[in-house]
C-alpha cells in the first residue's frame, strides 16, 4: 500500500457558472486576464460583504455592553489618582 502525504492548499475551488452568452462574449474578447479579475471581483465582494457582517456583529455586541461609568469618568479618575489631583486647574 502506498500513502501520499499531500500539502494541505492554502486556496479552494469552487465552481461557477456562467450564462453561455457571457461565456461566448468573454471567449470573443480573447482576453486572457479574465481569470485573474474574476478572482478580484470576487475577493473585493467577499470583503465588503465580511466588513458588512463584522459591523453587524459589532452593533449587536454593542447592546450587551454593561451600563456604568463613561469612560471618560474613569480616565478622568484614574488620571486623577495617578496625579493626586486634577492637573488641568
Amino acid at each position: 500500500m502506498i500513502v501520499y502525504i499531500l500539502p494541505i492548499p492554502s486556496t479552494s475551488a469552487y465552481r461557477v457558472r456562467i450564462d453561455t452568452r457571457i461565456r461566448e462574449m468573454i471567449e470573443e474578447m480573447q482576453d486572457e486576464y479574465w481569470q485573474d479579475e474574476i478572482w478580484t471581483l470576487i475577493g473585493q465582494a467577499v470583503k465588503k460583504k465580511h466588513e458588512k457582517y463584522l459591523l453587524c456583529q459589532a452593533r449587536k455586541n454593542q447592546h450587551l455592553e454593561i451600563p456604568g461609568m463613561p469612560a471618560a469618568n474613569a480616565i478622568r479618575e484614574d488620571r486623577d489618582a495617578w496625579y493626586g489631583h486634577s492637573p488641568v486647574a
